[in-house]
């Protein structure tokens, strides 16, 4: 018992050795105004944990690691100490919502991300915080869909681009790699439509789709992309028909948007 009492002293006073360690070099890093990282590693010498730089003293980013690759949020700071951007990392792929900030705390933009592959922006004023622009990107994240702009009073002043992407694509059963589907070619192991669909504030997607005379009305976006499941578990040709538009608050339609394929699904 005695002994057992002496190891847990002395396990207690190594936590506290260790803790005051660790608050000393980061008082030094402070008071001397250091450039460093602050670093930790597993048993294969991988990062794993946080993952801490300063510049000149102050916390400049906080990642996380685990075995070696991006896990969590990333986070990095402006020189006063208030957040600047952070970011969500799954298996090191950014993934979610991306936010960054300005220097006054107001938010700049934010970047929605889908497996490294940016889906959505919008954004904002840093005067009045309001929404400036709305953004959709296609599923290849390098073309816009949809470029929508807002005034001083948030209001809509100017929209470019389209309801929906011409991209319409499925994915391989059992992955969650993309197929895009293009007109007179044939595919196999596909189930799922998507459609990536604009959906700017201030203005509501309505889509509509006719796939082998069977009709797809008022379907319900709400978010994109947007999807009609279990489309394609028969073999066969597929004559595919989506139709969209933008309406505004008061009900008016703002852009059209159609598009045809024919396509052929084989086992």
């Amino acid at each position: 018992m005695k002994r057992y009492r002496t190891f847990l002293l002395i396990l207690a006073l190594l936590i506290v050795v260790l803790f005051n360690t660790q608050n000393i070099y980061k008082a030094y890093i402070y008071l001397f105004k250091v450039t460093t990282v602050i670093k930790q590693y597993n048993n294969k010498g991988q990062y794993d944990g946080e993952v801490v730089s300063y510049v000149r003293g102050r916390v400049n980013s906080r990642e996380n690691f685990s075995n070696g690759v991006r896990e969590g949020w990333t986070r990095y700071y402006f020189e006063n100490g208030q957040l600047k951007n952070e970011i969500f990392f799954n298996h090191d792929h950014v993934n979610g919502i991306e936010k960054y900030f300005f220097i006054n705390g107001n938010i700049n933009y934010t970047m929605i991300w889908d497996n490294n592959l940016r889906s959505k922006g919008e954004y904002y004023n840093p005067q009045n915080g309001g929404l400036k622009t709305y953004v959709q990107f296609d599923k290849n994240s390098t073309e816009i869909v949809s470029y929508v702009q807002y005034n001083q009073f948030k209001k809509i002043s100017k929209t470019i681009g389209n309801v929906f992407s011409d991209n319409i694509y499925s994915k391989l059963n059992g992955s969650d790699s993309t197929v895009f589907l293009r007109n007179s070619t044939s595919y196999s192991n596909v189930k799922d439509l998507y459609i990536t669909v604009a959906t700017p504030p201030g203005l509501t997607p309505q889509i509509e789709a006719n796939i082998n005379n069977i009709k797809y009305t008022n379907l319900a976006v709400k978010s994109s992309p947007l999807i009609i499941p279990n489309l394609f578990t028969k073999e066969g040709d597929f004559s595919i028909t989506i139709s969209g538009k933008l309406i505004d608050s008061n009900k008016k339609t703002i852009k059209t948007d159609s598009l045809d394929i024919r396509i052929k699904v084989v086992r």
